[in-house]
């Protein structure tokens, strides 16, 4: 089952340690398919519904601005070089989550590509690195592990 963009939120910044900060959840939840307190009528929301093409934005905006004070700057933070270490670490930025091994492949196949373009530039090999932490934290937090309860 799909969770509702409310509890997607709410669990991804439990994960993390981060509380409501910020009115954009509101309008990020909306964007999601979840205004709270205005259901779509006196039966409440359809659980079933709740991932589709028109609210796939919203999700991975709530993904986005989860991670945004945690984002790693490429030019002042470092990673490993290393596809499989780079997966480790943004799964220990998630506490360790429970990922079926598709999605752990694609994850790894998505490090290992993202650094293949650095390998004949010294100054890429620092910023590609960072740059993929950043992505893999987040192709984490949309992952369908992530997604579904």
């Amino acid at each position: 089952m799909t969770k509702s963009p409310v509890l997607f939120n709410a669990g991804l910044l439990r994960r993390i340690g981060r509380g409501i900060d910020t009115t954009a959840w509101s309008w990020l939840g909306q964007m999601a398919g979840q205004q709270l307190f205005y259901p779509p009528n006196v039966a409440g929301w359809d659980d079933t519904r709740w991932l589709d093409t028109a609210t796939w934005r919203g999700r991975w905006w709530i993904a986005q601005y989860v991670l945004r004070p945690y984002a790693l700057d490429p030019a002042k933070d470092t990673q490993p070089f290393d596809p499989a270490q780079l997966v480790d670490n943004a799964l220990a930025f998630w506490s360790h989550p429970r990922l079926a091994q598709s999605t752990r492949t694609a994850l790894q196949s998505f490090a290992l590509n993202a650094l293949a373009d650095a390998k004949n530039a010294s100054w890429k090999h620092k910023q590609y690195a960072v740059m993929a932490q950043n992505a893999l934290r987040h192709l984490i937090a949309v992952s369908p592990d992530f997604q579904t309860a």
